[in-house]
């Protein structure tokens, strides 16, 4: 159908079920809308006017419609968790002045001896202010038999332990969204990045 351009920031008069002329809120755009179970199918006539034909979804539209909508809602979600976890990091850098970075790895395995190889996220950092697994032991906590883990008592251990808490507060599947798989995360004063991780 051929559709007329249409200055959609102003109220629009269409016809809807036999009323003409109506003044309603302008629609979001030139295109078919979606509301609920029926598609509206808007026709720009030549005479200024909107014609909304309501048609009902089949099953296969209601299921690839609903598809497409929990894709977006899964984006939308990731790019929300990465913005708040940004936030809660800069707050980390900012009560931790001697806390410069830290470094985490979250994967899939590729081996479980039989079992589901399932992603997980390893909270306990691999990397605290340059120290890492390879060079030095990473000792920022210690433990306490009655209390359990808790940090040393240095500003760096501190925020390495508040760092691993703050991983670990947030559930794998959205850690996933947001870093990916396979993958070392270091998070910096200077932002959050990641690199690729061999493993088994």
């Amino acid at each position: 159908m051929n559709h007329g351009k249409i200055d959609f920031t102003k109220t629009v008069p269409y016809v809807k079920q036999g009323v003409e002329n109506v003044e309603l809120p302008p629609p979001p755009g030139d295109k078919i809308e979606l509301f609920n179970d029926t598609l509206l199918v808007q026709e720009f006539q030549p005479n200024g006017t909107i014609t909304v034909q309501e048609v009902p979804l089949t099953a296969e539209a209601r299921f690839n419609n609903l598809k497409s909508k929990l894709k977006e809602v899964r984006d939308e979600l990731a790019i929300a968790a990465k913005d708040y976890f940004k936030e809660k990091v800069n707050a980390l850098f900012a009560q931790h002045p001697a806390l410069q970075s830290f470094s985490w790895v979250q994967y899939t395995p590729y081996f479980m001896d039989g079992d589901v190889c399932e992603f997980g996220v390893q909270k306990e950092l691999v990397e605290l202010n340059g120290m890492t697994e390879d060079n030095e032991t990473l000792n920022y906590k210690v433990y306490n038999k009655n209390k359990g883990y808790e940090p040393k008592d240095d500003d760096v251990s501190r925020g390495g332990y508040a760092a691993e808490n703050l991983i670990g507060s947030f559930a794998d599947v959205d850690m996933k969204r947001m870093f990916g798989d396979h993958v070392q995360v270091q998070a910096t004063r200077e932002g959050i990045t990641t690199q690729e991780y061999d493993h088994e």
